[in-house]
């Protein structure tokens, strides 16, 4: 069983997310949060296998948030949410360990291959 962590600094994004995935054979959603800052505090307390997170939210980007996560939790594999994953934070998303970048305007079915494949 894979445990998920959904960050997203849009409520309805972050509640969505979670019900899809709690719904996904072999997959469970430890937790949810809505910055950065907050994902790396659930991250160091839950120890999820996979970190879905946006890279453009308030306090702690999802950059950041990604760095200071692998760093801690090395086996940990964040995948990012985005509306510009060839953009320059995409960029140093991928610079900073993040496995992939994935979308928020494909199909649901891109994240969850990205999550499977984690």
């Amino acid at each position: 069983m894979k445990r998920i962590l959904v960050v997203d600094d849009q409520a309805y994004v972050r509640e969505i997310l979670c019900e899809l995935l709690a719904n996904e054979p072999g997959l469970a959603v430890a937790g949810a949060g809505a910055d950065g800052r907050e994902a790396v505090a659930l991250a160091d307390r839950l120890h999820p296998d996979v970190v879905v997170m946006d890279l453009k939210m308030p306090v702690m980007n999802g950059v950041d948030a990604a760095a200071t996560i692998l760093a801690r939790h090395p086996a940990t594999r964040v995948i990012a949410l985005t509306v510009a994953p060839h953009g320059q934070l995409a960029a140093q998303a991928r610079a900073a360990g993040i496995g992939a970048c994935v979308p928020k305007s494909v199909p649901y079915t891109a994240l969850l291959d990205a999550v499977r494949a984690a």
